[in-house]
């Protein structure tokens, strides 16, 4: 077990029943083995380590098969068809290529990014621990001043609220991000769990808040044909950062998700 941590999140609700007397587990600083405890031990060592015993070990000692790493293939688009979380990202699956580094927030967007194709490595970003919601928005600054490749954003609107006023940087600093916003109208993460009056938000109009900030203006997609205006304008706009607001059903999600929430 390499850096997790045994929150609600990582265990299944608290449900995993994982037997010390079979787990090594590295921390920051830290290596468990059953109840031995080893300090000052940094997990980029132990990694390290653990690799070049991996790769001197015999292969019959640790078989394993990888699942197939397939691309994202082609998608038609159905222009009067209202934009569903599952369709939305079959879409970015065609779209997205290796000009592009991904950034994705926690939530739904995670679930649904996670299935995208990406042939190179260190070309995907993410953060999934609930009390980091807003992640992506600043990580794409950061990755597009350090990089040459095109961050896109996928972030929900609840995360948005909390860190949106980084749009303002990617502005200033003329980070070409192409920042996706699915809106739902509060926390779908949260609904498909236990829903609550505690899972709505503020409805922001989020297409137009980049003209709030001085920025270029964003862009409304409620359906597979406008979402296909929007990348085709994405396309032209190669110096500058572009928010595309998503428009989906309240209880949209993905099937991961939802897989989840039953769970």
């Amino acid at each position: 077990c390499l850096g997790a941590w045994m929150t609600d999140m990582t265990t299944g609700g608290f449900t995993a029943h994982l037997d010390p007397n079979r787990m090594i587990n590295a921390n920051a600083d830290r290596v468990r083995i059953r109840h031995h405890f080893y300090e000052q031990v940094f997990l980029e060592d132990f990694v390290v380590g653990l690799t070049a015993a991996i790769a001197a070990a015999e292969e019959r000692a640790h078989p394993h098969t990888p699942p197939p790493y397939l691309p994202g293939g082609s998608h038609r688009a159905e222009p009067e068809r209202p934009l569903t979380v599952t369709r939305f990202f079959q879409r970015m699956g065609a779209f997205v290529d290796n000009s592009m580094i991904v950034v994705s927030d926690t939530g739904d967007v995670m679930f649904g990014s996670s299935g995208l194709h990406r042939e190179e490595p260190e070309s995907y970003f993410a953060q999934d621990y609930y009390l980091s919601i807003g992640y992506s928005l600043p990580a794409a600054l950061g990755l597009g001043l350090a990089g040459n490749k095109r961050p896109v954003v996928f972030i929900g609107d609840g995360a948005l609220q909390m860190t949106a006023q980084e749009l303002s940087s990617l502005c200033r600093y003329s980070v070409n991000a192409i920042v996706f916003v699915l809106n739902n109208s509060g926390y779908v993460t949260e609904r498909v769990i236990h829903d609550g009056p505690y899972n709505e938000i503020q409805p922001w109009a989020y297409h137009r808040l980049p003209e709030a900030l001085g920025c270029p203006a964003g862009l409304l997609a409620r359906t597979e044909g406008e979402l296909e205006a929007a990348l085709e304008a994405a396309g032209r706009r190669l110096r500058e950062p572009v928010l595309v607001e998503v428009v989906v059903g309240r209880m949209d999600a993905s099937a991961t998700l939802t897989k989840v929430g039953e769970q």
